[in-house]
């Protein structure tokens, strides 16, 4: 399973992708979880930033998305506009993505991605070996528990995604590169 933690999202005054910050925030106390497992050891794939980080167990979020209510989905109810978000709608953002990438891989040929978290570790501790950076790494805000710090971090793990570098890495994993 790839846990998915959550993002806020800003955009330049053109309306255009800017920048990204964990969600959370003290009113209502908003935002999304992280943190290690007590229970479930740490898996191979892993163990590079979760040794580093000083723990055995399961770490999470793998991946993060845009999940504040305030730049979230856009959405239809009832009739009228609005918008959502949570990472009960950033989970699944994630889980639609690698379905695109399922059908490019099968358009071309290659298997389906299967089980994501290997190949999501391999691109983020490979990502400068990569034409380009599958994932937007958050660097600032923080979870109400954790901050965002360059690389993986308990706040947003390894960040957003770019869908089209995604793609593209997720081919050389496959080719090859870490598969």
């Amino acid at each position: 399973m790839t846990a998915v933690g959550g993002t806020t999202v800003f955009e330049s005054v053109q309306g255009v992708y800017f920048k990204e910050a964990a969600w959370g925030g003290p009113i209502g106390e908003t935002g999304s979880g992280g943190g290690a497992s007590q229970f479930y050891p740490i898996p191979d794939y892993q163990k590079a930033v979760g040794e580093a980080a000083g723990h055995s167990f399961r770490q999470v979020p793998d991946v993060a998305a845009d999940a504040d209510p305030n730049s979230g989905f856009a959405i239809v109810f009832g009739g009228q506009d609005g918008q959502a978000g949570g990472t009960s709608a950033a989970a699944p953002f994630w889980a639609a993505t690698i379905a695109l990438i399922d059908q490019d891989l099968k358009r071309k040929g290659m298997r389906e991605t299967g089980f994501a978290n290997p190949a999501i570790y391999w691109m983020g501790t490979n990502a400068s070996k990569l034409p380009a950076n599958p994932f937007h790494d958050v660097k600032v805000g923080n979870n109400l528990g954790f901050d965002a710090v360059p690389g993986w971090d308990f706040a947003t793990g390894w960040g957003s995604m770019d869908g089209a570098a995604l793609d593209a890495a997720w081919i050389l994993y496959i080719k090859g590169g870490g598969a």
